[in-house]
């Protein structure tokens, strides 16, 4: 859930994206800024690095985590500088193909051959994108786990 938020806010190039890892005080506050833990400690020092990035997104977590953390940032950045080179033909497809359609009805709704909706499907590099989604969940979670979870009530 996280890396599809990361990967929806980043798309536009607009917002710089901070995410934390770990665990936060529950229960959760109100207001965003009173809440508590290793994750939003990490998340709000890592916008700050997001900002001065080219791919406007940073990893952040709870300190023995570092590495970790570093490693799936650096990852997550090679998925975000290829999603910055895909054409607008590129996203209307993978637009279409997210909605569940398949490459078929694409082509059916788009107008073209299904010849050209492969074409641009490789050209907007659509397999390695989904190739990396699954593995980064799981390296985001186990970040999640290594920073432990918050119990009721803690500061």
């Amino acid at each position: 859930m996280a890396l599809e938020i990361v990967l929806h806010l980043t798309r536009s190039g607009v917002w710089s994206v901070g995410c934390g890892t770990g665990g936060v005080g529950l229960p959760l506050p109100r207001n965003v800024r009173a809440a508590t833990g290793p994750a939003f400690v990490a998340a709000r020092d890592a916008v700050g690095r997001a900002k001065r990035k080219s791919t406007r997104f940073a990893l952040g977590a709870p300190p023995g985590s570092d590495t970790d953390a570093a490693d799936a940032e650096a990852l997550i950045d090679l998925l975000l500088v290829l999603r910055s080179r895909r054409s607008e033909e590129g996203w209307e497809l993978a637009d279409l193909l997210h909605e569940g359609l398949t490459q078929a009805a694409a082509a059916e709704r788009l107008g073209i051959t299904p010849q050209a909706v492969s074409k641009r499907a490789r050209a907007a590099e659509l397999r390695a994108e989904q190739a990396a989604i699954a593995p980064l969940i799981r390296m985001m979670e186990s970040l999640d786990r290594l920073g432990g979870r918050e119990e009721e009530g803690t500061p």
